[in-house]
C-alpha cells in the first residue's frame, strides 16, 4: 500500500519504531545523568557536615532546655545561652506553623575556633 506522500505502511512503521528506541536511549540517559548529578549533589553536601574539626584542648559544655541540647566550648557561653533562650522562645510558634514537634531534643553545636572564609573573600 503506497500512502499520498510515498511511503510504504512498513517504512513508516519502521520510522516510528526507531523513533521510539531512540526516545528510550533518551530517557535512559537523562534518567542516568540525573542520578548521577542527584547524588554528586548529596555527596558534597554529606562530605560538607565533616570539616576536620578537632580540638582535644577545648572544654566543652551542654545547656540543656526543655527543647535543645545547646552544645559549646568556653569562650562561647554568651552565644549558647542566647541561642537557648531564642530557640525556646521560638519552639513553639514554629512547631504550630508546621504541624510537627522533634521526637527527641533538637541539637545546637556552637564552635567559634577556626577561621574560614566561607567562599566569599573579595
Amino acid at each position: 500500500m503506497i500512502l499520498d506522500f510515498g511511503l510504504r505502511v512498513t517504512d513508516l512503521k519502521l520510522r516510528i519504531t526507531n523513533y521510539e528506541l531512540q526516545l528510550k536511549v533518551f530517557r535512559h540517559w537523562s534518567f542516568v545523568i540525573s542520578i548521577f548529578f542527584f547524588l554528586l549533589t548529596l555527596t558534597s553536601n554529606l562530605l560538607a557536615q565533616f570539616d576536620d574539626f578537632y580540638h582535644p584542648e577545648l572544654q566543652w559544655k551542654t545547656i540543656e532546655t526543655k527543647h535543645f541540647f545547646v552544645n559549646y566550648h568556653e569562650g562561647t557561653e554568651r552565644t549558647a545561652k542566647t541561642i537557648a533562650k531564642v530557640a525556646e522562645e521560638i519552639y513553639e510558634p514554629v512547631t504550630s506553623l508546621y504541624h510537627h514537634e522533634p521526637d527527641q531534643k533538637v541539637s545546637f553545636v556552637i564552635k567559634d575556633f577556626d577561621d574560614y572564609s566561607n567562599g566569599a573573600a573579595y
